[in-house]
C-alpha cells in the first residue's frame, strides 16, 4: 500500500486548530474548508507556510461525486457556531432548533476523490464536515490506496448511517477502531515519544480533534465490538440529549448524571470514530 507518509488531509480545518498540530509534527496538509469568510481567515493565518509550500487550502464544499457536477451549492454559513456550517438542509434547521441561524451562501463544490488522485493519498485522513463525512469515506472506494488512519465524526441522526460508515471503512480494509470522547480534547496532552511525526509540545485549543493515529491512549477494538459501543453511545445521545441540547428535562439531566457517577465516562456528547488499516 501506498500512501503519503508526511501528508494528512484536514477535511473541515475551520481556524486550523488541527492544522496547525499537524504542521507543528511536521507533516505536510491539504485543508479543505467551504466557509469562504473561514478560508480568507485560513490564508491569512497560514500565509508563511503556504509560501513554504507546507501547507495547501482548498476553497469549496465536499460534496458526492458525480458524472456532471454543479460546479457551486447552497451552503448554510452558520452566524453563531461558525463550526456547524453545513451543505444539508436538515442539518440547518436542527442548528435553527439549538437556537443557531444560517444565512444561505453559494460555494464551489469540490470532488475528494479527484482530490485525493491529483494530490495524492494522506496518511492520515481527518474528517469534519457536518453531515458529509460519508462522502469523505466512500471516496476511498475509488482509490486503489488507503490512508493509514482515517477519523470522522460520530453521527446523531440515524443509526442506519452511523453502521454503514463503520461497514464502509470495513470494507475499504480498516480493521481496528476507537471511539474518542472529544468534549476534554483541549486537556490531552502530546506523548513526549510520539509515533506521529515529530514532538512539538502541542497545546490543544477546545474544538481540536486532538491525538491521532497510534498516539491515541485508547485501546484498539474490532469492527463489532466498536459497533456496539457505537451502538451505545448513539442510543444514549438520542435518548438523553447532548451537553448543549435545550429540550433535555430534570430527568434526562439527572440519568445523566447518575450513568456518569456509576459508568466513570461522559455517557453521551460528541466523539471522533477512529479507523486503522492493517498495513
Amino acid at each position: 500500500m501506498t500512501y503519503k507518509k508526511d501528508l494528512i488531509f484536514d477535511v473541515g480545518m475551520h481556524r486550523g486548530e488541527d492544522a496547525r498540530f499537524y504542521l507543528a509534527k511536521g507533516y505536510q496538509v491539504v485543508g479543505f474548508e467551504a466557509n469562504p469568510d473561514l478560508v480568507e481567515y485560513c490564508n491569512r493565518e497560514f500565509s508563511k507556510e503556504i509560501s513554504e509550500g507546507r501547507i495547501t487550502i482548498v476553497s469549496g464544499a465536499i460534496v458526492p461525486s458525480q458524472f456532471q457536477q454543479p460546479t457551486t451549492v447552497q451552503f448554510y454559513r452558520n452566524v453563531d457556531h461558525s463550526i456547524w456550517g453545513t451543505v444539508v438542509p436538515r442539518w440547518a434547521e436542527r442548528n435553527e432548533n439549538y437556537g443557531a441561524g444560517s444565512s444561505v451562501i453559494e460555494v464551489p463544490t469540490v470532488d475528494l476523490v479527484d482530490q485525493l488522485k491529483k494530490t495524492g493519498v494522506p496518511y492520515y485522513l481527518k474528517i469534519d464536515i457536518e453531515g458529509m463525512d460519508h462522502v469523505c469515506i466512500e471516496a476511498l472506494f475509488h482509490v486503489a490506496d488507503k490512508p493509514a488512519y482515517v477519523s470522522y465524526e460520530g453521527g446523531w441522526e440515524k443509526w442506519k448511517t452511523e453502521i454503514k460508515q463503520l461497514r464502509q471503512l470495513r470494507k475499504n480494509g480498516y480493521t481496528s477502531f476507537q471511539l474518542v470522547h472529544q468534549k476534554y480534547a483541549d486537556r490531552w496532552i502530546e506523548p513526549e515519544k510520539t509515533s506521529q511525526g515529530r514532538y512539538a509540545g502541542f497545546e490543544f485549543s477546545h474544538g481540536s480533534s486532538g491525538l491521532f493515529g497510534s498516539d491515541l491512549n485508547g485501546r484498539w477494538r474490532s469492527f463489532w465490538v466498536t459497533a456496539v459501543h457505537s451502538f451505545i453511545q448513539f442510543h444514549a445521545f438520542r435518548w438523553l440529549g447532548g451537553a448543549g441540547d435545550p429540550r433535555r428535562n430534570v430527568l434526562q439531566r439527572a440519568t445523566h448524571r447518575i450513568l456518569r457517577l456509576v459508568t466513570g465516562v461522559v455517557v453521551t456528547g460528541w466523539y471522533d470514530i477512529h479507523a486503522k488499516h492493517p498495513s
